[in-house]
């Protein structure tokens, strides 16, 4: 799915109006939500990183125009709001996880079994392989000079495109986490890896964009290893 994967632009040159009304939360949007905390409270969704994922090749979808069949014909001539995005990535992810099929869906209702009168099995257990080569073995030290990688990696990403092929200094070691970008999309094993405070100038990060006001202020990004190089 990586061709339908649209990846969300970031730039401090753009000019577009930012829309500041406050929008009404509908209550489909509260049920989302509430799956949301169940499934990862009863271990059947690991994190919210699928999710994002999922959303960002919805995105992709509407893009350019490969949509699927089950899309209803209000949605395909225009773009999904954020509650409807959100409930689009849903499905996507649950067809995923094995919870229902897409010809499931596109039959717009599905058959609820009689109780069991006992917990059903969880129909996909995230249970993964952990695996930390280099436990508390961190390459970088508070105060090193680094520079952000521009990988040429595909799929979800954690690391914004405005700080690729930035410099920056080693502010903090926040300790060894899973790599987003693998739970992302539900790998096994999952990477668990050094997780960085890195401190960015505002007038290296935006150039002669960055306002004399702001020439002195500095912006914090949490980065993990492998998007680093130190900078001797």
């Amino acid at each position: 799915m990586d061709s339908l994967h649209q990846r969300v632009p970031h730039s401090h040159l753009d000019k577009s109006s930012i829309d500041t009304d406050e929008v009404a939360i509908a209550r489909f949007e509260k049920h989302i939500i509430s799956m949301h905390n169940l499934m990862i409270a009863k271990g059947q969704l690991p994190s919210m990183d699928p999710v994002r994922r999922a959303a960002e090749e919805v995105d992709g979808m509407f893009t350019t125009g490969q949509l699927p069949a089950r899309i209803p014909n209000s949605l395909k001539q225009r773009l999904p709001a954020y509650g409807e995005r959100r409930l689009l990535a849903i499905e996507k992810l649950f067809c995923e996880m094995g919870f229902f099929t897409e010809e499931e869906l596109a039959q717009g209702s599905i058959p609820v079994p009689a109780a069991l009168g006992q917990q059903p099995p969880i129909p996909f257990p995230y249970k993964v392989e952990k695996v930390a080569p280099n436990e508390n073995n961190f390459k970088f030290n508070v105060g090193d000079k680094v520079k952000v990688e521009s990988l040429p990696k595909s799929g979800h990403v954690r690391t914004p495109v405005y700080i690729l092929g930035k410099q920056g200094t080693i502010a903090q070691i926040q300790g060894n986490y899973p790599n987003p970008e693998e739970v992302a999309h539900l790998a096994n094993p999952i990477t668990v890896m050094p997780l960085y405070l890195v401190r960015f100038e505002l007038a290296d990060l935006w150039g002669d964009a960055c306002l004399p006001a702001n020439a002195k202020d500095t912006l914090c990004s949490e980065l993990y290893e492998h998007w680093l190089t130190k900078i001797n």
